[in-house]
């Protein structure tokens, strides 16, 4: 099955492996029906963050449907097989509109941001994720339709940054409003070409300097406390 994953999904097989083996990593395929998954659930439940558990039960459906569609298995367990119930008292991972900034609070947040970044939270707000914002290079803006190319993104390898396709391989082109467009021109006419946000030695940034140099700085000037927004809220 792997032969048909990203880098980045292969990349976190180990951890998602560490986790099943026990539980269920001795149990024959044909074997794991959906009371079977479902118990694996609520066993991860007890130990991990409900993301994590997300991200396990993702590639334990993965397995069993290619599994399913090779022969190897006479049903497809996955099949029906419902999220969790969340309780009321329990916090949900989606993003809801109090964790979004309303538009003044945008706006101070995007003035505040340092001159160096300042075009890279711009890109935040006209949808772009923290990855494809540190991937974007020159020749991916035309700034005379305002539209911005996002066919690649910043993600962690193995200790290592590199460039790697979009999340879900989707490439998209956005028109920016006027304000990124502004935000864009001049960064470019100060930067010049090559990638937009490098790190100080030219070469990929990573999110942690993104949010250290960046994010938290434009926060702080806002005077709104560091923890309040992650940058994927401004999407």
């Amino acid at each position: 099955a792997q032969d048909g994953w990203k880098q980045g999904t292969r990349h976190g097989w180990k951890h998602v492996r560490a986790r099943l083996d026990p539980r269920i990593g001795r149990t024959p395929l044909g074997a794991v029906d959906q009371m079977a998954l479902k118990r694996l659930r609520a066993e991860l439940a007890e130990r991990y963050a409900p993301t994590t558990v997300q991200t396990t039960m993702s590639y334990a459906r993965m397995i069993l449907r290619a599994a399913y569609v090779s022969r190897r298995i006479g049903h497809d367990p996955t099949a029906g097989l419902r999220e969790k119930q969340r309780r009321a008292d329990e916090r949900s991972n989606r993003v809801s509109p109090d964790d979004v900034p309303t538009r003044s609070e945008a706006l101070a947040i995007l003035a505040g941001a340092p001159e160096r970044f300042r075009a890279a939270v711009a890109l935040g707000f006209a949808g772009l994720r923290v990855g494809e914002v540190l991937a974007v290079t020159s020749d991916r803006v035309e700034l005379g339709s305002r539209q911005v190319t996002m066919d690649r993104q910043v993600q962690r390898y193995a200790g290592k940054l590199q460039l790697t396709t979009p999340k879900a391989e989707k490439v998209r082109t956005v028109t920016v409003p006027g304000v990124v467009a502004f935000e864009l021109r001049r960064h470019l006419r100060n930067r010049g070409e090559g990638l937009l946000f490098p790190n100080t030695r030219g070469g990929l940034l990573n999110r942690a300097e993104f949010y250290t140099y960046g994010w938290w700085p434009a926060l702080e000037a806002a005077e709104v406390p560091r923890d309040r927004f992650v940058f994927h809220a401004c999407r």
